[in-house]
Formats: structure tokens, C-alpha cells, sequence
């Protein structure tokens, strides 16, 4: 892994794998938003978007119940996500269910979440640890009882074709998600329909969304190579589109000071850009 000095516009790391097979973290997003709503990933270090201790620390604590998925996840590009409170995962699984585990004995805490019908693609926790959100290859979006493992409402629909990603505001209101069908869409957590029209602007699937802490940007990352910054409100991409990677871009999250946007792509380089985040932040 090769890096030029922190504190310039754009900082790469190189990998011998594309990241998203190397190091789950920068595949889900790194973590940060749907696994982690604090500020301590980025306080000490830009490596530590890499593994954050807190996923280290569950996987050895699952031991082998975890092995029994990795393989399986990892080839087929599934999903995992740590509660805000850093006591459970959830999985996203290839056959349509989600399993949540218990970090500290490693045990199921309730039978697996049925509702989806093929591969879950994406999972995140709601910032009150008590809900699930959940995005699918067969196009819907679905919220999840923890407790129960039951499913609260209906599902979302108005994708055409696989959901690849979802993501959370920060307040729990909204909810984002990404598809192979070219669009993002903003959902209402609480109603399930969808705000406004679909977002658009990318050329080819969007494969990574996530939102700024303060709830007022998007950020997404596509199969066209580019990462493309959204106003939540109005749905208007903000900026030309950010250039740089050769290879699909499987993940992007947004720094709290909104000053950086993490990016992980099968270029097997992950990027750090410094791109005007801060100064749309304040528009």
C-alpha cells in the first residue's frame, strides 16, 4: 500500500486486491456511517478507515459462527453492519434473509429476518440501534423490528433493477439507496414512500451511497467511475462529478467536518479526496 503525504486534495492507497475483497470495511461504506455514528474513527487517524477496531474485535469474537459466512459474503458481495451500541451484526446474506449475531457470544439473537427474495446487498442499523434497513436484489428496500426480527411495513418500492446500497440520515428520517437501475432515491422512514423523483446523473449502476452527519448531502459512488455529491433537499447534483478512479467505485463515505470523501473501488485503490464538502456543507 503506497500513499503521497496526508493533507494534500487527494491521498491513494494502492491494493494488492480490489478493496472491497481485501478489507470489508471499505466495501460497506467503511463503516462509518452504518456501522459507527461517532466521530472517533476519524479523530485519531485517516488509516483507521481501513478496519475499524470495533469489526476486528467482533469477527474474533464470533470466531467460527462468523467463518461460516465470510466466504459466502465475500464472494457474493453481501453486506454487514454493527450496531451504533457495538453489541450485534447484522449479515446480509445471498439467499434473501439477514442474520443479527451477538458480538460477545457469538449466538443468533433471533431466528434470521425473512421478507427479501434473493441476495441482501446492503444492511445498516437506524442510529437507535433498534431497527434494520435493508436493500435487495430484488429491488426493495425493507425495515426491521430488531427485537422481533419481524418486518415493519411494508417494503419500498420504485427501483427497477438490484438495490446495491443504503444509508441512513442521521437523524433516522430518511432513508437513501442506490441501484443498478442508474437512480438514487430518498424514502421516508416513517410513510415508505419515496421523496420527490429519483435522483440521476450517473451513467452506469450506483453502487455506494451515504449521507454527511449534518443530514444535508449525499454522496454516491458508480460503476461510471465517477462520485457524484447531491443536495438532500432538492435532489440537485452539486458540482461536476469527482474523477480519478479507473474501476467501479464500491464504496464512499463523507468525513463529520464534511472536508473529505473516503472512496473504494476494483481499481484496488482507495482514495481521499479533499473536495469542497466543507465549503457545500455551509451553502
Amino acid at each position: 500500500m503506497s500513499a503521497t503525504l496526508p493533507g494534500i486534495p487527494c491521498v491513494s492507497f494502492k491494493h494488492s486486491q480490489p478493496p472491497f475483497y481485501t478489507a470489508l470495511p471499505i466495501y460497506t461504506s467503511l463503516l462509518c456511517h452504518s456501522l459507527q455514528w461517532s466521530r472517533e474513527y476519524f479523530a485519531s487517524s485517516w488509516q483507521n478507515f481501513l478496519v475499524p477496531p470495533a469489526l476486528l474485535l467482533a469477527m474474533s469474537k464470533i470466531g467460527l459462527r462468523w467463518k461460516r459466512y465470510s466466504t459466502q459474503m465475500l464472494g457474493l458481495r453481501t453486506s454487514v453492519a454493527l450496531s451504533p451500541d457495538r453489541k450485534c451484526i447484522a449479515c446480509g446474506l445471498d439467499d434473501g434473509m439477514i442474520q443479527v449475531w451477538d458480538i460477545d457470544t457469538g449466538e443468533a439473537l433471533c431466528p434470521p429476518l425473512q421478507g427479501h427474495t434473493t441476495l441482501v446487498a446492503s444492511v445498516t442499523f437506524l442510529p437507535d440501534g433498534r431497527r434494520i434497513v435493508s436493500g435487495s436484489y430484488d429491488t426493495t428496500v425493507q425495515v426491521w423490528d430488531v427485537k422481533t426480527g419481524k418486518p415493519l411495513g411494508s417494503p419500498f418500492q420504485g427501483h427497477t433493477n438490484y438495490i446495491q446500497s443504503v444509508a441512513i440520515s442521521l437523524d433516522g428520517k430518511c432513508i437513501v439507496s442506490g441501484s443498478d437501475d442508474m437512480t438514487i432515491r430518498v424514502w421516508d422512514m416513517e410513510t415508505g414512500k419515496a421523496f420527490g423523483t429519483p435522483l440521476r446523473g450517473h451513467m452506469e449502476s450506483v453502487l455506494s451511497v451515504t449521507v454527511s452527519l449534518d443530514g444535508k448531502r449525499i454522496v454516491s459512488g458508480s460503476a461510471d467511475r465517477m462520485i457524484q455529491v447531491w443536495d438532500m433537499a432538492t435532489g440537485e447534483a452539486l458540482g461536476t462529478p469527482l474523477q480519478g478512479h479507473t474501476g467501479d467505485i464500491w464504496s464512499v463515505t463523507i468525513s463529520p467536518d464534511c472536508k473529505y470523501i473516503i472512496s473504494g473501488s476494483y481499481d484496488k485503490m482507495t482514495r481521499r479526496s479533499e473536495c469542497g464538502m466543507q465549503r457545500l456543507a455551509s451553502q
